[in-house]
């Protein structure tokens, strides 16, 4: 019975030492700074109006109508921050399964089916809206920044129904 007490607990440490070994670090950076950018009262609840689009204009998935260009202006952003003071939005809206570039509709009574929102920055780059961005842009000397994107209704399937195509987001800005 002691052997087998003694041969447990030597198992028990190995098996203990495995569980801790270490195969990486990750180290965490950044700054606390002394203000952030406020939102221009123009792009803070905004609207943008997609206008009405014949479903006949959707032959395939993938197709994209209405561009629609909007700007999102940021002021009193920190200047004397570290870095190069770089700017960008971070989206984060309920996409559709499988495409995480494209809003969902609304999910109302009526509404369209195979077809969603996308945005694109000023790259033309679609956004995504389970991820951090990419794309930054620098702000000016006075640290204000106008970041310009293109929403559009894109098909999500072959066949598109009509109905009210409505879609929402929240945005977070997010500094480089």
């Amino acid at each position: 019975m002691k052997k087998l007490l003694i041969s447990l607990a030597v198992i028990s440490a190995i098996n203990t030492g495995a569980a801790f070994a270490s195969d990486g670090v990750i180290n965490f950076t950044g700054e606390i700074v002394d203000t952030s950018c406020q939102v221009d009262t123009s792009s803070k609840d905004m609207t943008v109006n997609l206008g009405k689009v014949n479903k006949s204009s959707f032959n395939q998935a993938g197709d994209e109508e209405s561009a629609t260009k909007f700007t999102i202006k940021l002021t009193g952003c920190p200047t004397t921050q570290t870095g190069t003071n770089q700017a960008s939005i971070k989206f984060e809206g309920e996409s559709i399964s499988g495409d995480d570039t494209v809003l969902a509709l609304n999910n109302a009574a009526g509404a369209a089916t195979g077809v969603g929102v996308e945005i694109k920055d000023w790259t033309d780059t679609p956004v995504s809206m389970r991820t951090a961005p990419t794309s930054f842009l620098p702000m000016d000397a006075s640290g204000a920044i106008s970041l310009n994107y293109t929403a559009y209704y894109r098909a999500t399937a072959d066949s598109v129904t009509s109905g009210a195509a409505n879609a929402a987001t929240s945005f977070t800005v997010v500094y480089n």
